[in-house]
């Protein structure tokens, strides 16, 4: 007589369910922010890169004309920015033909040529959820160049530059005028040239990060002034006044790579990175403006020096007295630190030399 075999299913209890299910979620939860850090990490090197083409690029410009891509050149309106003159030299020679042919005449912020519209990677932090634009809009930047730690007005457009102008004005890309490399007596390796900003929206205009605050005080008081427009979690005080009454934002920072404006492709070595951005003016684009780098990696903002090195510059770096104003300043030392000497070409400041900037 065979034996019978026997057979049973085997299951889990619901305890037993609630308890795997409780325990792949608890390695969900540990092992997600690895994922999100290591993403940023590959995007922030992915930036570095782009930046590092850019310096590049502009080395490049300058081998063929003496000169590195100054502001304010183009058209009749001469109203246009270093990242024109580099698209031949950043694989955009298909705009450069295009714009080329239209002769740079049309004011950058009024046209709708193709040229001026959709995205362009090249000049894209990969870590900026805005700088990805539908083909329609006008092209946005997150990199900028540097005005150093002097806050200008903007020059006229039939005025003469002298080389002791140039000089005074302090940052690697002056406005109205042309910067030989020999201009910087400071070394290459000890001056910033790029750095980059987040991309405003109408979202982010109230945020720090992509945010403009404008008719603020930002010349008599000194640039810490507009430290004190940082409110909480991450936005501006709107509870402040600015100097005609209601504090106002925009959110227009970044937001046209072809246009010389402080708040498209301009930054200062002045407040350190993720710092408020202020404009003394009631109009944006105007003069006496603080525009620090910002960015959405975590700590700081990438820095292109003039030596083609990249790093990221801390939040925390030092920024000396800020009490002083950035309007005419005088002595050859920057008084804004480390970040300052970082932006000043002539000072004799080695800020790489004496400050960990990682």
């Amino acid at each position: 007589m065979g034996r019978k075999r026997s057979s049973f299913a085997v299951a889990f209890t619901l305890i037993e369910l609630l308890v795997i299910l409780a325990v792949i979620g608890v390695l969900i939860a540990i092992m997600l922010p690895g994922i999100q850090r290591i993403r940023e990490s590959s995007r922030r090197c992915q930036c570095s890169d782009r930046i590092r083409r850019l310096v590049l690029a502009v080395h490049q410009y300058h081998d063929a004309n003496n000169a590195m891509p100054p502001f304010g050149v183009g058209g009749k309106d001469s109203q246009l920015s270093p990242h024109v003159l580099l698209l031949p030299l950043i694989s955009q020679v298909e705009r450069w033909d295009a714009l080329t042919r239209i002769g740079f005449e049309a004011k950058p912020f009024h046209a709708f040529h193709p040229s001026w519209l959709g995205p362009l990677s090249d000049l894209a932090c990969p870590s900026d959820p805005h700088a990805n634009v539908p083909e329609n809009v006008s092209t946005p930047a997150n990199y900028c160049y540097s005005d150093g730690d002097l806050i200008l007005e903007h020059c006229q457009e039939d005025s003469v530059v002298t080389r002791e102008d140039k000089i005074l004005r302090r940052g690697a890309f002056p406005v109205c005028g042309f910067r030989n490399l020999a201009d910087v007596t400071d070394g290459l390796s000890n001056t910033l040239f790029l750095s980059e900003r987040c991309i405003g929206t109408s979202t982010t205009r109230t945020q720090v990060k992509g945010g403009i605050a404008y008719s603020v005080e930002t010349v008599r008081y000194g640039p810490i002034t507009c430290l004190n427009y940082r409110g909480e979690r991450g936005r501006y005080d709107l509870t402040r006044k600015g100097t005609d009454g209601v504090l106002e934002t925009s959110g227009e920072t970044g937001t046209f790579y072809g246009f010389w404006g402080f708040h498209c492709v301009r930054f200062t070595t002045i407040l350190p990175p993720n710092s408020p951005s202020c404009s003394h003016s009631s109009e944006i684009a105007n003069d006496h403006a603080l525009y620090p780098p910002t960015a959405y990696h975590v700590g700081g903002a990438n820095g292109a020096w003039g030596d083609g090195a990249v790093t990221l510059i801390a939040e925390t770096i030092d920024s000396g007295d800020l009490t002083v104003s950035a309007l005419n300043l005088q002595s050859e030392q920057s008084p804004y630190g480390i970040w300052g000497a970082a932006g000043s070409i002539n000072g004799a400041e080695f800020p790489k030399q004496i400050f960990p900037i990682r």
